[in-house]
């Protein structure tokens, strides 16, 4: 084992775990103490807390703010048109090679047999579709990334942090598709869940020889460090943002203790 894969298989991956698993949950309790200090809501806001769930739905799954923008264009552009397409494959393409991920590899392909069908069939129904999305995923972040480049208004908007993270995707998604590609630098399942049932058990094993998979799995470890401090907390944010707006009261009102210096919200729901 040379230095860089000690690094990236028993270093990096330790602390990838740990920034990310308390990272997060610190930045969104974080964002729980911090005031309010006035009632925020969304027009025409649901009367009821399975209204409120309904549109947090929508907004997360479906961009609902971008598709109103479409549907209320006095005259179509396309400028919001191609930004939903291309956000909107890119995310669901991300989220589903997450899940393939953990799924695949914690049931060895064989995830698809709760369908009915064969270990083989259910393996091989799991490549395809890990396949397609990664495709997609690919193809979708170069269509962002060149309307970064291309788009005016977009690229007044985006600083060299914005260019960084997409290519750093980027560059997981390439080296994830070319390892399906080119089967001389694929990994099996149960090699990855052998490595990763190391990992957590604290008895770590070496990684599989194989370049390709040691710099996929570095770049998605950098990636890991990287999230809780990143704009890409807004996949966390969203849900807690929209349920704050959208699930307004308005028989809150806001009282302010002159001792303890801290506002708090009183009666309502």
């Amino acid at each position: 084992m040379d230095w860089f894969s000690f690094l990236v298989g028993n270093v990096l991956s330790y602390l990838a775990i740990v920034v990310f698993f308390v990272g997060v949950p610190l930045q969104v309790y974080r964002w729980m103490k911090i005031p309010v200090v006035y009632p925020l809501t969304d027009f025409p806001a649901p009367r009821t807390a399975e209204g409120a769930f309904i549109k947090v739905l929508l907004d997360a799954f479906l961009f609902r703010p971008i598709l109103l923008k479409i549907y209320n264009s006095i005259v179509y552009t396309g400028k919001w048109t191609d930004l939903w397409l291309g956000g909107w494959i890119f995310h669901v393409s991300f989220a589903l090679i997450v899940i393939g991920h953990i799924v695949g590899i914690g049931t060895l392909g064989h995830q698809f047999t709760i369908l009915g069908v064969s270990p083989e069939t259910s393996l091989h129904m799991s490549e395809l579709l890990g396949t397609i999305s990664g495709v997609f995923l690919s193809l979708s972040l170069i269509y962002l990334l060149l309307r970064r480049f291309f788009n005016p208004i977009v690229r007044v908007m985006s600083d060299g942090i914005d260019y960084l993270v997409v290519l750093l995707i980027l560059g997981i998604s390439c080296m994830g598709n070319f390892m399906r590609f080119n089967s001389t630098y694929g990994v099996e399942y149960d090699v990855a869940q052998k490595w990763i049932i190391g990992l957590f058990t604290l008895h770590p094993v070496p990684l599989p020889d194989n370049p390709i998979f040691t710099w996929h799995l570095f770049l998605v470890e950098i990636l890991l460090i990287y999230f809780p401090f990143s704009k890409l907390m807004h996949s966390c944010g969203i849900f807690f943002a929209r349920w704050m707006i959208t699930n307004y009261d308005p028989r809150k009102v806001m009282v302010f203790d002159w001792r303890s210096k801290v506002c708090e919200w009183k009666g309502g729901k």
